[in-house]
């Protein structure tokens, strides 16, 4: 009977990778990622520059910055890592971490982590994809594909995606600034 349940463990053990991975996210609003972020900045994605990682593998993506909301990235070419990518025989995939594509104009949210790397402010929240339609342009993106986290009752939620027109982001990031009493 106990080699029963060793077996049964082992077994649920080997099928855990083929599970896939994924992100848990608390879910943010426009304010909160504003106050978040290190940078805010328009632009577009560039090459892909490469996977690197031991256990956990990043992909990193070139930015093309056109324009600047928030902080001094010090370049208008800047690089972002992202979880999961594909390295050699190994492939991470993560839930919840968008796949930006190269040559798309994009919103980023960014904050810089103790190990240096550029990294979006919650994942799939902190990059939104900029449209134009009928002399308007937006910045939006689709509800999450993670789960998304109340952050004060810590109870899942519906994430409902954002869309928010240019003029009003730089808006809500200038009063941000103000709030602050500086240039960032």
């Amino acid at each position: 009977m106990r080699s029963g349940w060793k077996s049964t463990v082992f077994l649920l053990l080997l099928m855990l990778p083929a599970a896939g991975l994924c992100v848990t996210l608390e879910q943010l609003s426009l304010e909160e990622m504003i106050e978040a972020s290190t940078y805010i900045v328009r632009g577009r994605v560039g090459p892909t520059l490469g996977v690197s990682g031991a256990t956990m593998l990043y992909t990193e993506y070139e930015l093309q910055v056109t324009e600047v909301l928030s902080g001094d990235p010090g370049g208008m070419r800047l690089r972002l890592a992202l979880p999961g990518g594909r390295l050699g025989g190994r492939e991470q995939v993560f839930s919840g971490v968008p796949v930006p594509i190269r040559g798309k104009e994009y919103v980023f949210f960014l904050w810089r982590g103790r190990s240096g790397m550029l990294q979006l402010v919650g994942m799939t929240q902190g990059l939104l994809e900029v449209r134009r339609a009928a002399g308007l342009a937006t910045a939006e993106r689709a509800p999450s594909d993670g789960m998304v986290l109340n952050r004060r009752s810590g109870l899942p939620v519906h994430d409902q995606g954002m869309r928010v027109s240019l003029a009003r982001l730089r808006t809500s990031v200038a009063a941000a600034r103000e709030r602050r009493g500086g240039p960032r």
